[in-house]
């Protein structure tokens, strides 16, 4: 998002180069079977050890597959049906196949899309599965729920979890989770089945550490358990005799909470001490890769591969970026026209393009080729995510070119939650343009997630008020509290509305009506602190038209919720007060502002006081917001002219219109100052303003 061309891509393989295959039809093992890839096996050795030598390939299916993966074939050059079996199905299409492979062999076809077909059958008749005494295989299930104090109780979650649908499964190089590579990170169950070659008879021992309960097996028989919740801890085995070959270890772990760590580690006869099990004590599983898909009956089949290009971090969430490659099986007759569609309404055009994902989720990814071959297309269903394997790298994409990407798409066609975090994304790397450009296209919008209405229509508001303009700011909050049907959010909307026409807009009768719908709709469908808000807001109103009884009635109908405050409200105030001025003092001026927010909403009374008011005029100057500070101090005093705290507001007044250079209104304030408060101590200060203000008089 947006997809642009590239020209180049040095890190893809040579196999996502144009690859082409025979003309589809010819050796096509059994027509059932509509679809086929080759696979090819790299850097095939033969191991020597008991058993079959063993390949496992990843590739999508576009959904011709089974879900279950149960008519995959894989057949060798000479139409053997190879031993195989399912490591992993789902999560998009994808599918992991491992499968026996022969000694001298690296050419293999992986045969699918047959909806009849049932389960591999022996030459006897019976089921046919893959006798796997190869590597490390992992495979992770939903947590069920359950103790795990014991070693029954283990076991018992365990069972409940495998009867759950798998999470994911895939090869691993060691018996070690840091973190699960499939997915969630906390209420998990996993199995890790490895295949040690054991160098020479004699007796080893185990160790299992592990977060959380873990057991570990060797040949079948239980000899570690580090059972229970808890914290890192290791336990280990007595000796155990292990003859020279192959040696089959399982570990479990149940992870109901926080991270999927544990590791198993032995000492070998001779070994100093327990150390990890490395990966080249395993016995080896060869990977191997899969071509385009070819069609049968077509001269021309369509396809792609997917490259995860990089992520970026923002804000508790990732972005990602997948650079996609057209391919094709057969011959082309010409320039072949490749069109991309994206799954979230986005599209591109080009062999090999890429695209930025804001959001994670399944995508269905639609290629079609047209112009030098016969029209074809290819789909295939992607789930986007963290490349969970690689979390601990700290490698990430800056965000400004993932904000550049975005920028092209066509933003009113993106879905809702993209839409949102576009906007998120144009405001974290400070752009005010795209900003409008997204947030105008979310507002847009029919419905909306609630919680990214109140995010992101704020965002929006608050870079057109930068820009001076009220009005689509006003328009931009009323429009949200229609986007959603939470009684919370819209009531929400109203009243940041109300806020915008009193404060920006100088319209108190606009705002006071925000304010009583708000509260004639909302206050009997929701308590969301918005409907206090409204009420506080009523407060502000008659503040603004200078009736302090009527402000005061208002506050007080709000009520005070905070707990401290309501028991002690002076040291709920003073704690207020001193926050703030030490905010302001460090010119931490945003948590200054959040401490002065919390004080109003807390104690709204303390709007009529003063002190509360001339802390906010001192922050707008700080900021240099000479309008603000000027308003908020004149109508502070209109309201209350006896607060003890006018003569300081006044002179505040009167600093930001002279930085206006507004001097009829500063000398007004500074008068005001001289004639009504002479025995303030900032009255001396206000005459010498006034005199280098209006000079000569």
């Amino acid at each position: 998002m947006p997809p642009r061309a590239i020209q180049r891509l040095p890190i893809l393989p040579v196999l996502l180069l144009l690859y082409c295959a025979p003309a589809t039809g010819q050796g096509w093992w059994n027509d059932a079977w509509r679809q086929r890839r080759d696979v090819k096996v790299n850097d095939l050795k033969p191991t020597g050890l008991p058993g079959d030598d063993i390949a496992v390939v990843t590739f999508l299916h576009g959904g011709k597959a089974r879900p279950d993966g149960r008519d995959v074939r894989v057949i060798a050059a000479d139409g053997t049906d190879m031993p195989r079996e399912i490591v992993a199905a789902g999560v998009g299409d994808r599918l992991t196949v491992a499968f026996a492979i022969r000694a001298t062999l690296t050419d293999y076809k992986v045969y699918f899309g047959n909806p009849n077909a049932g389960e591999p059958m022996g030459p006897k008749g019976g089921k046919r599965s893959l006798d796997i005494r190869r590597g490390v295989f992992m495979r992770t299930w939903p947590y069920p729920g359950g103790r795990a104090n014991n070693a029954r109780e283990f076991r018992s979650v365990f069972d409940r979890a495998r009867k759950k649908p798998l999470i994911g499964g895939g090869i691993r190089e060691r018996m070690f989770i840091g973190h699960n590579p499939f997915g969630p990170q906390d209420r998990i169950v996993s199995q890790l089945v490895g295949w040690l070659v054991v160098p020479a008879d004699g007796e080893y021992l185990f160790m299992l550490q592990s977060h959380c309960a873990s057991g570990l097996r060797v040949d079948g028989k239980d000899l570690v358990g580090n059972f229970g919740w808890h914290g890192p801890r290791h336990r280990r085995s007595k000796a155990v005799t292990l003859k020279k070959g192959l040696a089959e270890v399982e570990l479990i772990h149940v992870n109901p909470w926080s991270n999927p760590i544990v590791i198993v580690g032995w000492k070998p006869p001779g070994a100093e001490k327990v150390a990890p099990i490395a990966p080249k004590a395993f016995a080896p599983v060869f990977q191997a890769t899969a071509g385009p898909t070819e069609d049968y009956g077509k001269s021309v089949s369509v396809d792609f591969e997917v490259v995860e290009a990089g992520e970026a971090f923002m804000a508790n969430r990732y972005y990602q970026r997948r650079v996609f490659k057209a391919m094709h099986t057969g011959k082309a007759s010409g320039k072949i026209l490749w069109e991309w569609q994206f799954g979230d309404k986005q599209r591109a055009i080009g062999e090999t393009v890429e695209h930025v994902f804001l959001e994670p989720g399944e995508y269905t990814i639609r290629l079609q080729g047209r112009g030098g071959i016969p029209a074809a297309g290819r789909q295939h269903t992607l789930r986007i995510d963290r490349r969970w394997d690689e979390v601990t790298s700290r490698k990430l994409d800056k965000l400004v070119p993932y904000a550049k990407a975005v920028a092209a798409c066509n933003l009113r066609a993106l879905p809702a939650a993209a839409n949102a975090e576009a906007v998120r994304l144009f405001d974290r790397v400070k752009q005010g343009g795209n900003v409008l450009k997204a947030g105008r296209a979310f507002i847009a919008r029919g419905q909306a997630d609630p919680r990214d209405v109140r995010e992101v229509v704020p965002i929006l508001a608050d870079w057109l008020l930068k820009r001076g303009d009220a009005k689509q700011a006003a328009y931009a909050y009323r429009k949200g509290s229609r986007l959603s049907k939470d009684p919370g959010a819209s009531a929400d909307m109203l009243v940041r509305a109300a806020a915008v026409y009193l404060e920006r807009l100088d319209d108190p009768d606009e705002a006071m009506a925000l304010y009583e719908q708000t509260i004639g709709v909302y206050a009997k469908q929701t308590d969301d602190p918005a409907v206090r808000r409204a009420r506080i807001g009523r407060g502000d109103v008659w503040r603004a038209k200078g009736r302090c009884a009527e402000a005061r009635r208002a506050y007080e109908a709000a009520g005070v919720v905070d707990e401290k405050a309501k028991k002690h409200p002076a040291i709920a105030r003073g704690d207020f007060a001193r926050k703030a001025e030490d905010y302001l003092r460090r010119k931490e001026f945003d948590a200054a502002g959040e401490a002065l927010d919390a004080w109003a909403l807390a104690l709204p009374v303390d709007k009529l006081d003063g002190y509360l008011t001339l802390l906010r005029v001192r922050l707008a100057v700080a900021r240099k917001q000479w309008v603000g500070a000027a308003r908020l101090a004149e109508v502070l005093v209109g309201a209350n002219p006896r607060s003890s705290y006018a003569p300081e507001l006044l002179l505040e007044a009167a600093t930001a219109r002279i930085k206006l250079k507004q001097p009829d209104q500063a000398v007004r304030a500074l008068e005001r100052i001289v004639e009504n408060y002479r025995e303030s101590p900032v009255a001396a200060t206000a005459r010498e303003l006034l005199r280098a203000t209006r000079p000569g008089k």
